[in-house]
């Protein structure tokens, strides 16, 4: 019975980690140090729910040492599940970068290399150059941003990870962010 116990434990523990390490992917995060902070709540509920039952050694009443031996499984859980809350409630995380996975309705998939002086999207077959003056727009629209400058635009998805629809609206408004015209000055 006790073995039985156990492996539910080990699964049910294994699980919430398993949650927790998709949940910090998804939201661009350190998934190890994520899934630590997880084994270590889990550890910490185990050894408060082991405390519950060696205080309750001595009670008295058939209910009491019945909930007693069952206290380290829900404690663990519990400590966990605080741990996957925190992460639930953080804002999906993306790192800036010069170079960006897109893909295009119209065009298929890009590269867009954003330097200096200039902004290239790098088509399948092609290359279009946009000096840093001839841009107009950068704007964020839902999981996707506009670019438009002086001889045309663009609807860009960005591909990179998270690839939730959280993650693709902050990397557009990241991406908007890097390349908007900036004021003379």
């Amino acid at each position: 019975m006790i073995f039985a116990g156990g492996a539910v434990l080990v699964v049910a523990v294994a699980l919430h980690i398993a949650w927790i390490g998709r949940m910090a992917r998804d939201r661009g995060r350190n998934v190890p140090a994520w899934i630590l902070c997880g084994l270590m709540a889990g550890a910490v509920g185990l050894r408060l729910g082991a405390y519950v039952v060696d205080a309750a050694a001595e009670a008295e009443g058939t209910f009491v040492a019945v909930m007693a031996t069952m206290a380290p499984f829900p404690m663990t859980l519990a400590c966990m599940l605080v741990v996957a809350i925190v992460l639930w409630r953080m804002p999906t995380q993306v790192t800036a970068r010069r170079e960006w996975k897109v893909t295009s309705a119209k065009t298929g998939d890009a590269t867009l290399m954003i330097e200096r002086d200039a902004i290239e999207i790098r088509w399948e077959g092609r290359t279009d150059t946009i000096a840093r003056g001839d841009l107009r727009s950068a704007v964020p629209d839902g999981e996707s941003v506009r670019v438009t400058w002086a001889t045309g635009e663009a609807l860009l998805i960005p591909m990179m990870s998270p690839q939730t629809r959280q993650g693709r609206i902050r990397q557009s408004e990241m991406i908007a962010q890097l390349i908007a015209p900036r004021a003379p000055g």
